[in-house]
């Protein structure tokens, strides 16, 4: 099923705790905001896919996020360069997708990267993976404020660039 995912910049986050644990909380998450509610962006052009993969015994998951961009091809070409270039062990984000449940399953953790799938780029595609979660479907059941824009303000957000003329 096809999510419209919304980008939380990991300075929204003051408290990313483990998954829960008990079998009716297996898997939840209590993000804490640093503010009231997590504030989040969302770009009406970026559709995704979830989906997982185990790690191996008592090695996690990891997570794959297949996005597709519907907006121009200019706009792609910026996502695509900040997305790619961007330092090694800069992680800005985690990504939330709304669930029909009203909860929302979280893809990428506090200490890992969510790095570009280099060989998993076609046209409009590309695949974000996150390598490790405890668990396959991590979700947050809480508030979030959510603000739509474009892609390339999403981009300036989650990477805070400063366009100099």
């Amino acid at each position: 099923m096809e999510q419209t995912p919304i980008f939380i910049p990991l300075g929204e986050i003051a408290a990313y705790p483990d998954p829960m644990a008990m079998p009716d909380d297996a898997g939840r998450l209590e993000l804490k905001a640093k503010g009231d509610t997590l504030h989040g962006y969302r770009c009406k052009d970026i559709t995704s896919e979830y989906m997982w993969n185990p790690n191996g015994t008592c090695k996690g998951f990891t997570q794959t996020l297949m996005c597709r961009f519907a907006g121009s091809m200019a706009n792609f070409n910026y996502i695509m360069r900040f997305m790619s270039n961007r330092l090694a062990g800069e992680h800005r984000y985690v990504v939330l997708l709304p669930r029909e449940d009203g909860t929302y399953c979280v893809f990428g953790n506090s200490f890992h990267d969510i790095d570009i799938a280099d060989n998993r780029v076609e046209h409009q595609t590309f695949v974000l993976e996150c390598a490790f979660q405890v668990v396959p479907f991590p979700y947050y059941k809480g508030p979030v404020d959510v603000t739509d824009c474009t892609g390339p303000e999403l981009i300036d957000t989650l990477y805070k660039i400063q366009m100099k003329l």
